[in-house]
């Protein structure tokens, strides 16, 4: 989808470079835009505003169809559209959007800008004793099927409510099975670069140490900070990067 200059310079017989002055014209213009500069591919501004429009179209329809998700994952909004395009053009319709204002890129997945997040009454009447729970546990909380065990709830009642608190703040996703307390990971990422401040470099064991926990929680807290890039992995260790995330 799309065309390269060097085509449209084939297909009506112009010098490549009378092509591309004409092209950067229209495009100044706004007649076109070079949804990929790499590769001087050109499409009709009108094409890639449908495109755009698409995108918002399919992302209000997901939003309806699951309004305690944050949103799709890129390639699961894509695959929503109707008609196939080029990864270029959407990566582009989906940049240009996010500079728009009118979606949000939050890690691996897409929103739009007014959405928000939301669970059922029955859901958020849960909410209290679950931030109590996690709270009580500290660095050693209790896993997924042991919360659902704890709140009785199923794992389809269960999950929207983190989602939920998670986009809140109030709780940090570590993986699909383990979720904290915000003031717990806030208070341990604190001891943690205070630590790496001093010695320059932890050792799985120290950390260990360090959160007071077992490898069954130390583990997956370690990759934790790599993943939000506070520390990096060298062999055995941890170090501080050079820039702590804001």
């Amino acid at each position: 989808m799309g065309a390269q200059a060097t085509e449209i310079a084939v297909a009506t017989n112009l010098p490549v470079s009378h092509c591309r002055s004409i092209l950067h014209r229209l495009v100044e213009k706004g007649q076109l835009v070079c949804f990929d500069p790499g590769e001087e591919r050109y499409a009709v501004t009108e094409h890639a505003h449908h495109v755009a429009q698409t995108i918002l179209t399919q992302l209000a329809e997901y939003h309806r169809e699951n309004p305690s998700q944050v949103g799709p994952l890129r390639e699961e909004l894509r695959a929503r559209l109707a008609h196939r395009i080029s990864d270029k053009l959407y990566q582009y319709s989906i940049a240009y959007l996010a500079a728009q204002g009118d979606l949000v890129v939050e890690r691996e997945k897409i929103r739009l800008a007014s959405h928000i997040p939301t669970v059922g009454t029955a859901c958020l009447e849960k909410e209290e004793e679950l931030l109590r729970r996690l709270k009580a546990a500290g660095l050693q909380p209790p896993s997924f099927k042991e919360l659902c065990e704890q709140l009785m709830c199923t794992s389809q009642e269960l999950r929207p409510l983190l989602e939920y608190l998670v986009e809140k703040g109030t709780i940090v996703k570590i993986s699909e099975d383990l979720f904290y307390h915000v003031d717990e990971i806030e208070t341990l990422t604190r001891k943690l670069v205070a630590f790496l401040k001093e010695n320059g470099r932890i050792e799985t064991q120290a950390f260990k140490a360090l959160s007071e926990t077992t490898r069954k929680y130390s583990i997956p807290l370690l990759e934790y900070f790599d993943r939000i890039k506070l520390t990096l992995r060298v062999g055995d260790h941890r170090i501080l990067r050079s820039k702590e995330p804001a």
